[in-house]
């Protein structure tokens, strides 16, 4: 079974693949994404659909997860809460 995490943090999207399973878990690939801040909420939108499409489209995962913080700031709510849909 193939699995992707992703954590957003302030200025980066960072993602780990692992399969296997819970006993027996094997890394894969991790990576990390600089966030191109704008302005415009819109447009760093597109820009993490685009990149949560290519990943999974690429990976293929049969699990996704995602680490979400319950503390954001108002500034860090665009970034941490809207990309997966919250």
């Amino acid at each position: 079974m193939r699995t992707i995490g992703f954590n957003l943090e302030t200025k980066s999207l960072r993602y780990t693949i692992l399969e296997g399973n819970k006993a027996a878990p094997v890394f894969v690939e991790k990576d990390r994404f600089i966030i191109n801040t704008t302005n415009s909420i819109p447009a760093l939108m597109d820009w993490f659909e685009s990149s949560f499409h290519n990943i999974i489209d690429r990976v293929g995962p049969d699990i996704i997860g995602y680490k979400i913080s319950l503390k954001a700031k108002k500034n860090q709510i665009p970034l941490w809460y809207y990309p997966y849909g919250v």
